[in-house]
């Protein structure tokens, strides 16, 4: 991979195109897949001594465009804030190829669901002794249990009953109606 330097309106030494090459060469190992990187060197008449020289960097690969552009009193420290930019780049652009082939793996993994038979809904059974008590002795009966409801024969009709009591301490009687 070829680093194209270009430089604009200012002179660009030996030493420092040697040192932009092996800082941006660094980038290049830690992405391969660049097809085309540009490096754009310019210098500006500016009121701030800090903001004289512009690095330009741009990257191609073959799904992204990386671009950095920083401004600095040389070109050796814009290099250097523009590989720092150009690393986070990177790292974010890894992290969402990461992603996506992490997404795309699972669901190649995953399995149909296979939609099991419908099953019949769970019904517990419990067999209580229906005994033939006044509603009075059926209060009597559930607090003493300590349950929530209580199934008894009526004294006078001889029908299940059932006696429930609420959170709130109250008590329902359900007595069936003969049809």
């Amino acid at each position: 991979m070829e680093i194209q330097i270009t430089t604009k309106n200012c002179r660009l030494d030996n030493r420092t195109r040697s040192y932009i090459q092996r800082k941006m060469g660094r980038i290049t190992r830690m992405l391969p897949q660049i097809s085309e990187f540009k490096i754009e060197l310019d210098e500006e008449q500016t009121r701030s001594q800090a903001d004289h020289f512009i690095l330009k960097a741009t990257l191609h690969t073959g799904t992204d465009v990386l671009y950095a552009e920083e401004r600095a009193e040389n070109l050796l420290t814009a290099a250097d804030q523009a590989v720092k930019v150009l690393n986070q780049q990177i790292d974010h652009a890894k992290g969402k190829m990461e992603e996506k082939v992490r997404n795309r793996e699972s669901i190649r993994l995953s399995q149909p669901k296979v939609s099991s038979p419908p099953r019949e809904p769970l019904i517990r059974k419990r067999q209580q002794e229906a005994k033939p008590m006044t509603v009075e002795e059926a209060v009597n009966q559930l607090n003493l249990s300590g349950e929530e409801y209580l199934l008894f024969l009526g004294p006078d009709t001889k029908r299940v009953n059932l006696l429930r009591r609420f959170a709130d301490g109250k008590f329902e009687l359900v007595e069936p109606v003969p049809e």
